[in-house]
């Protein structure tokens, strides 16, 4: 039941810190609510922090350090609700504040639930994995484990969560992938989660000793850089490997750090391209820069242009190269006993990696030359590293001695962690990190990976497996495959295995293809219906093009007719006033015959016109000039309703 009620605390942490925004920056504010309510709990006016503390664990699910404790009951004697009769006793002054957390906490409850429920038929319906809900609980708050601060004594114990005994890494495998899935498929789901993990980080607050010490930056620090995270900033690893990368140096450079590399992490940067170079395009050999050159269809040159600019994208990314330094007895580290722990916990795919890692290692404790350091900020020099195991037992080992309170190595989530706590209203980090750490956990672990391709290479060689079909089980969807059938138990790698990941690889793209068929069909169908929809509207705007035509053609028409027998009409009353005028008797008896005689040559020469050529002038001309008014207005007509004019 404690884990149940962990995650739903860490829920309302993360929403009571978006509420309360003017505390958003001072951490001691964001509990002090959890910590009124749990005082109230305890029914009595006086208490000891030991008495917070159980009862913080019993309502709320979190084991918060007693210094912390302290810390937070110490905001409340300066605000005179609380006084200190001795280190560790305190007793009410006067009525703590009320707050509404128990009704904050019912509302978050049923999110939560529908949260784990759904992890639960997950791993029932994809993995046959049959968790009750407080096993549920349980492996997710595991999860969220994950996303605290172990590297650093300053932060007393790595996390307030409830202690988990079982960690098996392949219940990580199941929630990764139930992550990744609410990732691709459901917003709401993956907030739900984000809220929960950043409640985490928030947390991680607690641990540290002195909470004013957050609003330092880090403006005294040099971090140096691993290979992979400069992959991942060159976006050589996916796109949230790049985003988490890019966000983290904002923070840094924001807070006043200044990033490295050294000179051998570059050397080693330059010889991982040329590799990738040289192997580009052989079937046989693949890696995450390879994956992702052939996932986004990028040219062997882009990968030629990165390594043969490399040191000035590092430059436009404010990342300085620096020589490692000279060995110095007074500051050396056993690397030999280095090297015996990362082979217990790393399994190297090559040598020079191992004493890449140790080379860092070394010259961190070198360039600090026996500083004592007690806090992040006052660390100087610090080697950065997405590989956990790595930060792990680097760590451990900084650590052996019990003045120093901080590694010369330290994880990527821990550092983003720490810088989001420093200025979390200006970042996405989180969310990317989930998303980064998510991708990155599914990814084959070296061992697993190099025993599946020796076995796949057998079964070639045996004759089961053709090169392209090699080619197909080497690919990313094959490792996403290898991880949800085997959990990342390498012991489970053997031919029966190998077939049914085959087989649901081909399946897979079997079900691509058919899909992108489908979607063929879909976009051939939906063309056909838009041509046919088209040619509707086509036959119909023709239609009525031809209505209008056949309207604008009457018009004209009749407005020639009208011409026509105007003309005609007109001739008749020349004559007709001609003939009038003649007959008038102011007209002299010379103006009446010239009048008459004009007439008369007039009509003979019409009627000799009509004899000849059997036509009539007068109304021949009355026709020519009527066709020529029809055309003339049917051009006009089609000019407005056409745009253009038309011949009749």
């Amino acid at each position: 039941m404690i884990n149940i009620q962990a995650i739903t605390t860490l829920a309302m942490l993360k929403v009571h810190a978006d509420e309360q925004s003017e505390y958003y920056r001072d951490y001691i504010g964001l509990f002090l609510p959890f910590m009124n309510h749990a005082i109230k709990e305890l029914g009595a006016d006086q208490f000891t922090t030991d008495m917070v503390q159980n009862k913080l664990l019993q309502v709320f699910g979190l084991n918060v350090p007693l210094h912390a404790i302290d810390n937070i009951l110490h905001r409340l004697v300066k605000k005179k609700y609380l006084e200190r009769i001795k280190p560790g006793l305190y007793v009410i002054k006067i009525k703590l504040p009320d707050s509404d957390i128990l009704g904050r906490k019912a509302s978050l409850e049923r999110r939560q639930f529908a949260i784990l429920s759904k992890l639960q038929g997950f791993a029932k319906d994809k993995f046959l994995i049959d968790w009750d809900y407080e096993k549920t609980a349980e492996v997710f708050l595991r999860y969220i484990e994950n996303f605290s601060i172990h590297c650093l004594k300053s932060y007393a114990k790595g996390s307030i969560l409830p202690q988990i005994t079982d960690k098996s890494e392949k219940d990580m495998i199941v929630v990764n992938t139930f992550v990744k899935t609410t990732i691709e498929t459901s917003e709401e789901d993956f907030n739900n989660i984000t809220t929960i993990v950043k409640g985490n980080m928030l947390a991680n607050a607690l641990l540290c000793p002195d909470l004013n010490n957050l609003s330092h930056k880090f403006t005294d620090i040099e971090f140096y850089f691993d290979t992979p995270l400069i992959l991942g900033l060159l976006n050589l690893q996916g796109e949230y490997k790049y985003k988490t990368t890019t966000e983290l140096m904002r923070l840094l450079c924001n807070l006043g750090g200044k990033v490295f590399i050294f000179e051998h992490t570059l050397v080693e940067i330059q010889n991982i391209l040329t590799w990738c170079i040289n192997n580009h395009g052989n079937s046989k050999m693949f890696n995450l820069i390879l994956d992702e050159m052939y996932k986004r269809n990028k040219k062997l040159s882009d990968l030629v242009i990165v390594r043969d600019s490399l040191k000035d994208l590092l430059a436009k990314k404010l990342i300085r190269v620096k020589p490692a330094p000279a060995h110095d007895p007074k500051t050396e580290i056993s690397e030999v006993d280095l090297g015996i722990a990362l082979d217990n916990e790393i399994k190297y795919a090559n040598d020079k990696a191992k004493e890449h890692d140790i080379d860092c290692i070394r010259s961190i404790f070198a360039y600090r030359n026996g500083h004592k350091a007690y806090t992040i900020e006052d660390a100087g020099f610090i080697f950065v590293t997405s590989n956990y195991g790595l930060a792990k037992i680097g760590g451990k080992f900084s650590l052996k001695d019990e003045d120093q309170a901080v590694p010369a190595i330290i994880s990527d989530f821990e550092l983003a962690n720490i810088a989001w706590l420093k200025t979390p209203i200006e970042s996405q980090l989180p969310d990317l990190g989930i998303i980064a750490a998510c991708y990155a956990a599914l990814e084959p672990k070296d061992a697993l990976w190099l025993k599946y391709l020796k076995e796949i290479e057998r079964l070639e060689q045996a004759g089961q497996f053709s090169p392209d079909d090699i080619y197909i089980m080497r690919s990313y969807k094959a490792k996403e495959e290898l991880m949800e059938i085997t959990l990342g138990d390498e012991s489970l790698i053997g031919p029966e295995k190998i077939n049914e990941i085959y087989n649901k690889v081909i399946s897979q793209k079997l079900e691509v293809k058919n899909k992108e068929i489908h979607d063929k069909n879909d976009e051939i169908s939906n063309e056909k219906n838009i041509r046919s929809q088209l040619q509707e509207e086509l036959n119909g705007l023709k239609q009525r093009d031809m209505a209008v035509n056949s309207k604008l053609k009457k018009i004209s028409s009749v407005c020639g007719d009208c011409a026509e027998q105007s003309i005609i009409f007109i001739a008749i009353l020349f004559v007709s006033l001609v003939i009038g005028i003649s007959c008038l008797p102011i007209a002299t008896v010379f103006i009446s015959k010239r009048i008459i005689v004009i007439c008369t040559i007039i009509l003979l020469v019409l009627n000799t016109y009509d004899m000849v050529w059997g036509s009539k002038p007068l109304k021949k001309y009355a026709k020519v000039s009527g066709n020529i008014v029809t055309t003339k207005v049917y051009q006009q007509l089609s000019k407005i309703f056409f745009e253009k004019p038309r011949l009749p």
